[in-house]
């Protein structure tokens, strides 16, 4: 396996830095990943190590003000446009197009975690047709109310000239019930894994969970409201396989509860090929917890059963 790091450089001028890990040989299928919020795509090493041992190329950016695309500390968690997450879907779709021009005739698979879930989401209500599956992590279906609260409030105050500004406000209604199932947390952000160590690394890094500014908030729920429309899941191709998988102590699905309803609303839509895996006593990041090797090979084994004779041309 070989890894590199290119610039790609989006329609609109923006620099992302691109994340490459190589197979010997010529790869058998193409993984794009939309990795989450508040981290950056290098977290997913592993996964990408073990895809690359079947075989796979794995490519990853990091997203609009997050890791290296955004360059330095004080750059992270801002999105510097009013359709920031329609911006970053149209950047995975250009990634993919670049990655069907590399290598023309090989499956190409995106895979979204939490953030990247839902930026997975909108692209394949409006590109699904571009990838051979797809598969969400740590994802959430629809909270109107919650949402809708987060919409006014985040969109509030970026017209009230605090779009560039840090809100602790937003940051502690967004994550500070996340820890309510768990005794005793030992970090903050101990709803991410029940690896402790894991959760410490996190925490170490300056890289993670920082603070995002409202307008990055204000990007999201805008996108929230937007991807759980039943005018934008009818536009999933109808046979585009997709997998939705999730501890079963996630808060951020409301454990379990609105991927219920993400899953009702795609089986309504008449997708074909839906799969829900559930990791009980799995926390957000399936890929970082205790159960990370057993996780990663289910989901490679699901990719691999999907893409042999369902490949998209580009």
């Amino acid at each position: 396996m070989t890894t590199d790091t290119q610039s790609f450089t989006a329609s609109d001028g923006k620099s992302l830095a691109l994340h490459r890990w190589l197979p010997e040989g010529k790869p058998k299928g193409v993984i794009q990943i939309a990795h989450g919020m508040m981290e950056f795509a290098r977290r997913y090493d592993l996964f990408a190590q073990r895809a690359a041992e079947r075989g796979w190329a794995v490519i990853a950016h990091d997203a609009r003000g997050h890791g290296e695309t955004a360059g330095n500390l004080e750059a992270l968690g801002h999105l510097d446009e009013a359709g920031g997450f329609e911006r970053s879907v149209e950047d995975l779709r250009e990634i993919t197009l670049s990655i069907g021009t590399e290598w023309p005739l090989l499956p190409i698979v995106l895979l979204g975690h939490s953030y990247g879930s839902f930026l997975s989401q909108m692209y394949i209500e409006r590109h699904g047709d571009l990838v051979a599956a797809c598969a969400l992590s740590g994802t959430r279906g629809p909270d109107p109310l919650e949402v809708a609260g987060g919409r006014f409030l985040a969109g509030l105050m970026a017209a009230l000239g605090m779009r560039s500004r840090r809100s602790p406000l937003l940051f502690t209604m967004s994550f500070a019930p996340n820890n309510g199932r768990i005794a005793n947390p030992q970090s903050p952000n101990a709803w991410l894994s029940s690896d402790g160590e894991e959760v410490a690394r996190y925490d170490a890094s300056p890289w993670c969970g920082f603070m995002p500014t409202v307008g990055f908030w204000s990007n999201l729920m805008k996108g929230l409201s937007v991807i759980h429309r039943r005018e934008e899941i009818e536009g999933i191709p109808k046979d585009l396989p997709l997998l939705l998988f999730a501890g079963s102590e996630d808060p951020v699905g409301k454990y379990g509860k609105t991927i219920d309803g993400l899953e009702k609303l795609y089986r309504r839509a008449g997708i074909r090929d839906l799969t829900r895996k559930t990791w009980e006593g799995g926390r957000h990041e399936m890929f970082q917890e205790m159960r990370r090797e057993e996780a990663i090979a289910h989901v490679l084994d699901w990719m691999e059963d999907r893409v042999g004779s369902r490949a998209r041309f580009h």
